[in-house]
């Protein structure tokens, strides 16, 4: 129980703290929305460039936790196709209805509680630790991309609106994505044998450090002004979907496919993550329901206290 607490309580502390200094009006939405942008296209791609770059990409090649991920995400947004189809959700809400039972935010919530889970358990070897880390650093710059063209197709496919125009938008946006170029350039830099001089390493490490702390004080941020309204029923319903599908799917699938126990552990807690902030921000751009988004974004960040605990219990 203390390590489950210890690994946790951070996190989730932080988001509460983002909550309270938003309630207070400490921090406004400029203030956050800057915030966001900034651990988004600094912080991180800084923090997974240093990673990347300072790993054996030969040796720690293993793409088992991506795949995991990958079919948590497919048997999620199965099941939530299957179930707005059976209550027969309108259009306007059935894209942020799939898109919040699929899309979980790894990058912020992932990623702190797999550095957190890793460092706290009793007994663990530092390569043990690091194993995890890189897996999870090397699943971030493929599947961030492969969310935002899925979440794409999915709320304009739900809107009749999905064009050449709109495509090539899409590519452009994955063709920019900060966590792609920064993971692709980190490849590149572990391959080549070449590593960057010492100012540069702790230049990135530094910056780096500032991603998670900031993204974690915006996620409170938004919670603290989303309100559930009416589409509560369906809220509550893509966010038990969210943090129970994936990761009960993703443990079978490691069970047989014979993938181990530190990269299975990792991508069950990427997948027993909440519904990503993101695509709160992408239902209002794209049209689709934002309010439904924004309910579950606060519904799967509570409800992920327990999923994540469970996965946790698990290491």
């Amino acid at each position: 129980m203390m390590y489950i607490l210890n690994v946790l309580a951070p996190v989730f502390a932080v988001i509460a703290l983002g909550v309270v200094l938003r309630r207070i009006g400490f921090v406004g939405d400029d203030v956050l929305a800057g915030m966001n942008r900034l651990a988004y296209w600094v912080g991180l791609p800084c923090l997974l460039l240093h990673k990347i770059a300072a790993a054996s990409f030969v040796e720690a090649a293993s793409f088992d936790v991506l795949w995991l991920v990958l079919i948590g995400m497919g048997a999620s947004l199965a099941v939530g196709g299957a179930v707005a189809r059976a209550l027969r959700v309108r259009r306007a809400q059935a894209g942020a209805f799939l898109q919040a039972v699929f899309r979980g935010n790894l990058a912020f919530v992932g990623l702190a509680v797999v550095l957190s889970a890793f460092a706290a358990l009793p007994g663990a070897e530092a390569d043990v630790q690091a194993r995890a880390e890189r897996a999870v650093v090397l699943t971030l710059g493929p599947i961030v991309p492969v969310y935002n063209i899925v979440a794409v197709l999915v709320l304009l496919g739900c809107n009749h609106s999905l064009g050449a125009r709109t495509l090539r938008t899409m590519g452009l946006q994955v063709a920019t994505n900060p966590l792609l170029v920064a993971s692709a350039a980190g490849v590149a830099v572990s391959l080549s044998g070449w590593s960057f001089p010492p100012a540069v390493q702790r230049t990135l490490q530094t910056v780096g450090q500032l991603a998670l702390p900031l993204a974690l004080l915006c996620i409170g941020g938004r919670i603290a002004s989303a309100r559930l309204g009416e589409r509560g029923g369906l809220a509550v319903l893509a966010a038990v979907i969210k943090v129970t599908v994936g990761p009960a799917v993703g443990y079978v699938a490691a069970r047989w496919m014979g993938i181990g126990p530190v990269e299975t552990a990792a991508a069950l807690i990427l997948l027993a993550c909440p519904t990503a902030v993101a695509s709160y921000v992408l239902s209002e751009q794209l049209g689709a329901d934002s309010a439904l988004s924004a309910g579950a974004v606060v519904v799967s960040t509570i409800l992920s206290v327990v999923s994540l605990a469970v996965v946790v219990a698990m290491i």
